[in-house]
Protein backbone atom coordinates (compact mmCIF):
# COMPACT_ATOMS: atom_id res chain seq x y z
CA UNK A 1 0.00 0.00 0.00
CA UNK A 2 1.40 3.55 -1.04
CA UNK A 3 2.52 5.79 1.86
CA UNK A 4 1.36 9.38 1.51
CA UNK A 5 3.62 11.94 1.73
CA UNK A 6 3.43 15.25 3.01
CA UNK A 7 6.25 17.86 1.34
CA UNK A 8 6.56 20.90 2.38
CA UNK A 9 8.30 23.59 0.25
CA UNK A 10 9.87 26.54 1.85
CA UNK A 11 10.24 29.82 -0.15
CA UNK A 12 13.43 31.44 0.73
CA UNK A 13 13.29 34.75 -1.12
CA UNK A 14 15.84 35.88 -3.52
CA UNK A 15 18.02 38.73 -3.24
CA UNK A 16 15.61 40.80 -5.75
CA UNK A 17 12.42 39.55 -3.58
CA UNK A 18 14.44 40.95 -0.22
CA UNK A 19 14.38 44.04 -2.01
CA UNK A 20 11.32 44.16 -3.70
CA UNK A 21 9.74 43.25 -0.56
CA UNK A 22 12.04 46.43 1.15
CA UNK A 23 10.46 48.11 -1.35
CA UNK A 24 6.88 47.73 -0.74
CA UNK A 25 7.61 47.87 2.51
CA UNK A 26 9.24 51.48 2.70
CA UNK A 27 6.48 52.63 0.03
CA UNK A 28 3.41 51.74 2.44
CA UNK A 29 5.28 53.25 5.25
CA UNK A 30 6.12 56.37 3.10
CA UNK A 31 2.42 56.74 1.77
CA UNK A 32 1.14 56.26 5.29
CA UNK A 33 3.10 59.26 6.65
CA UNK A 34 2.56 61.15 3.15
CA UNK A 35 -1.45 60.73 4.39
CA UNK A 36 -0.53 62.06 7.56
CA UNK A 37 1.43 64.59 7.01
CA UNK A 38 -1.32 66.03 4.16
CA UNK A 39 -4.31 65.51 7.32
CA UNK A 40 -1.88 67.30 9.69
CA UNK A 41 -1.65 69.77 6.56
CA UNK A 42 -4.89 70.55 5.89
CA UNK A 43 -5.92 70.54 9.53
CA UNK A 44 -3.57 73.12 10.28
CA UNK A 45 -4.67 75.52 7.45
CA UNK A 46 -8.33 74.75 8.16
CA UNK A 47 -7.50 75.82 11.84
CA UNK A 48 -5.73 79.06 10.88
CA UNK A 49 -8.54 80.11 8.34
CA UNK A 50 -11.19 79.31 10.82
CA UNK A 51 -8.60 81.71 13.65
CA UNK A 52 -8.20 84.20 11.02
CA UNK A 53 -12.14 84.25 10.15
CA UNK A 54 -12.27 84.55 13.57
CA UNK A 55 -10.40 87.88 13.96
CA UNK A 56 -12.56 89.64 11.78
CA UNK A 57 -13.36 92.98 13.10
CA UNK A 58 -15.62 96.33 11.49
CA UNK A 59 -13.58 99.95 12.15
CA UNK A 60 -15.38 102.40 12.59
CA UNK A 61 -16.65 104.93 10.05
CA UNK A 62 -13.80 107.03 8.91
CA UNK A 63 -12.52 108.81 5.65
CA UNK A 64 -11.34 106.79 2.79
CA UNK A 65 -7.46 108.26 1.63
CA UNK A 66 -5.70 106.02 -1.43
CA UNK A 67 -8.50 103.53 -2.20
CA UNK A 68 -7.51 100.75 -4.40
CA UNK A 69 -10.38 98.79 -4.17
CA UNK A 70 -11.51 97.97 -8.04
CA UNK A 71 -8.05 96.80 -9.34
CA UNK A 72 -5.16 95.81 -7.20
CA UNK A 73 -2.49 98.03 -7.32
CA UNK A 74 1.70 96.93 -7.23
CA UNK A 75 3.50 97.97 -4.25
CA UNK A 76 7.05 98.95 -3.62
CA UNK A 77 10.56 97.40 -5.07
CA UNK A 78 7.63 95.29 -7.16
CA UNK A 79 5.95 93.58 -4.51
CA UNK A 80 2.85 91.09 -5.52
CA UNK A 81 -0.42 93.79 -6.26
CA UNK A 82 -3.21 94.21 -3.98
CA UNK A 83 -6.11 95.95 -2.96
CA UNK A 84 -5.83 98.24 0.02
CA UNK A 85 -7.08 101.56 1.35
CA UNK A 86 -6.25 103.60 4.35
CA UNK A 87 -8.98 105.14 6.64
CA UNK A 88 -8.78 108.21 8.65
CA UNK A 89 -10.49 109.42 12.25
CA UNK A 90 -10.69 112.00 14.12
CA UNK A 91 -8.27 111.68 17.51
CA UNK A 92 -10.27 111.25 19.89
CA UNK A 93 -12.37 108.39 17.82
CA UNK A 94 -13.70 105.10 19.61
CA UNK A 95 -11.07 103.04 18.69
CA UNK A 96 -11.15 100.49 21.41
CA UNK A 97 -11.99 97.14 19.45
CA UNK A 98 -9.48 97.63 16.90
CA UNK A 99 -7.05 97.67 20.12
CA UNK A 100 -8.33 94.79 21.73
CA UNK A 101 -8.22 92.73 18.85
CA UNK A 102 -4.58 93.90 18.42
CA UNK A 103 -3.76 92.82 22.03
CA UNK A 104 -5.38 89.55 21.56
CA UNK A 105 -3.29 88.66 18.19
CA UNK A 106 -0.05 89.84 20.11
CA UNK A 107 -0.58 87.32 22.63
CA UNK A 108 -1.72 84.61 20.65
CA UNK A 109 1.62 84.98 18.56
CA UNK A 110 4.34 85.92 21.24
CA UNK A 111 2.54 84.23 24.34
CA UNK A 112 5.93 84.36 26.08
CA UNK A 113 5.58 87.91 26.27
CA UNK A 114 5.35 91.27 23.65
CA UNK A 115 8.37 92.16 21.57
CA UNK A 116 9.78 95.15 21.41
CA UNK A 117 9.58 97.56 18.65
CA UNK A 118 6.38 95.85 17.16
CA UNK A 119 5.17 97.84 13.81
CA UNK A 120 1.22 98.75 14.60
CA UNK A 121 -1.09 99.24 12.08
CA UNK A 122 -2.90 102.80 13.78
CA UNK A 123 -0.71 105.33 13.39
CA UNK A 124 -0.65 109.30 14.39
CA UNK A 125 -1.53 111.38 10.78
CA UNK A 126 1.33 113.93 11.75
CA UNK A 127 3.79 111.56 10.81
CA UNK A 128 2.27 111.34 7.13
CA UNK A 129 4.34 113.42 5.14
CA UNK A 130 4.24 114.62 1.35
CA UNK A 131 7.25 114.60 -1.02
CA UNK A 132 8.27 118.26 0.46
CA UNK A 133 8.64 116.92 4.27
CA UNK A 134 5.11 118.57 5.19
CA UNK A 135 2.34 116.78 7.11
CA UNK A 136 -0.27 116.24 4.26
CA UNK A 137 -3.61 118.28 5.05
CA UNK A 138 -5.74 115.51 5.11
CA UNK A 139 -4.02 113.38 7.79
CA UNK A 140 -3.14 116.74 10.33
CA UNK A 141 -4.84 115.98 13.33
CA UNK A 142 -6.13 112.85 12.45
CA UNK A 143 -5.06 108.93 13.12
CA UNK A 144 -4.79 106.18 10.01
CA UNK A 145 -4.83 102.66 9.54
CA UNK A 146 -4.12 100.76 6.42
CA UNK A 147 -5.71 97.46 4.77
CA UNK A 148 -5.05 95.26 2.12
CA UNK A 149 -5.26 91.89 1.03
CA UNK A 150 -3.97 90.11 -1.87
CA UNK A 151 -5.57 90.19 -5.90
CA UNK A 152 -7.03 86.93 -5.17
CA UNK A 153 -9.27 88.42 -2.57
CA UNK A 154 -11.68 90.77 -4.15
CA UNK A 155 -13.26 93.17 -1.70
CA UNK A 156 -16.91 93.40 -1.62
CA UNK A 157 -18.24 96.99 -1.59
CA UNK A 158 -21.41 97.89 -0.80
CA UNK A 159 -23.30 101.29 -0.27
CA UNK A 160 -25.44 102.33 3.22
CA UNK A 161 -27.92 99.79 2.13
CA UNK A 162 -25.81 96.98 1.62
CA UNK A 163 -26.42 97.32 -2.37
CA UNK A 164 -23.42 96.65 -4.34
CA UNK A 165 -21.78 99.58 -5.89
CA UNK A 166 -20.76 99.18 -9.15
CA UNK A 167 -19.90 103.26 -10.09
CA UNK A 168 -16.35 103.63 -9.32
CA UNK A 169 -16.42 107.53 -9.05
CA UNK A 170 -19.08 106.54 -5.71
CA UNK A 171 -15.44 105.26 -4.55
CA UNK A 172 -12.50 107.96 -4.01
CA UNK A 173 -10.39 109.34 -1.25
CA UNK A 174 -12.86 111.62 1.21
CA UNK A 175 -15.13 109.22 0.87
CA UNK A 176 -17.01 107.95 4.34
CA UNK A 177 -16.65 104.35 4.83
CA UNK A 178 -16.65 101.28 7.09
CA UNK A 179 -13.75 98.61 6.85
CA UNK A 180 -14.18 94.87 8.15
CA UNK A 181 -10.32 93.89 8.62
CA UNK A 182 -8.73 90.49 10.57
CA UNK A 183 -5.99 91.23 13.08
CA UNK A 184 -2.82 89.22 12.62
CA UNK A 185 0.43 89.21 13.39
CA UNK A 186 3.74 88.84 11.48
CA UNK A 187 6.87 87.46 12.35
CA UNK A 188 9.30 87.85 8.77
CA UNK A 189 12.95 88.77 8.36
CA UNK A 190 13.55 90.40 11.50
CA UNK A 191 9.95 92.61 10.44
CA UNK A 192 7.27 92.18 13.54
CA UNK A 193 4.35 93.87 13.89
CA UNK A 194 0.34 93.75 13.32
CA UNK A 195 -1.31 94.05 10.36
CA UNK A 196 -4.80 94.53 9.15
CA UNK A 197 -6.04 92.16 6.25
CA UNK A 198 -8.89 93.60 4.14
CA UNK A 199 -12.26 92.41 4.09
CA UNK A 200 -15.38 94.19 2.91
CA UNK A 201 -15.77 97.85 2.30
CA UNK A 202 -18.95 100.09 2.98
CA UNK A 203 -19.29 103.37 1.35
CA UNK A 204 -21.19 105.20 4.76
CA UNK A 205 -21.42 108.94 3.23
CA UNK A 206 -20.21 111.23 0.64
CA UNK A 207 -17.42 114.20 1.64
CA UNK A 208 -15.11 116.74 -0.16
CA UNK A 209 -12.60 114.53 -2.77
CA UNK A 210 -9.11 114.92 -1.43
CA UNK A 211 -6.63 117.40 -3.89
CA UNK A 212 -9.94 119.63 -4.51
CA UNK A 213 -9.71 122.93 -3.62
CA UNK A 214 -12.84 124.26 -4.76
CA UNK A 215 -15.99 123.08 -6.09
CA UNK A 216 -17.51 123.92 -9.77
CA UNK A 217 -20.25 126.15 -7.62
CA UNK A 218 -17.45 128.05 -6.02
CA UNK A 219 -15.70 128.12 -9.52
CA UNK A 220 -18.81 129.45 -11.60
CA UNK A 221 -20.73 131.65 -9.18
CA UNK A 222 -23.50 129.09 -8.74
Amino acid sequence: MPVERKVTYLLVPTSAGREALHIITNWRKLTKAITEFKIEFYYRVFKERIEFIMSRITLPAGIASFPALFEPVVGFEGTPPKYNVTILWDRDADMSGLKKAIDEAIAKKWPEGRPNNLKMPLKDGNTKLDKEGNVRPEFEGKKFAKASCNATDVPKIVDAQCQPIIDRSKVYGGAEMRVAVSVFAYDKGGNRGISLYLGNVQVTGEGQPFGNASTPESDFGF
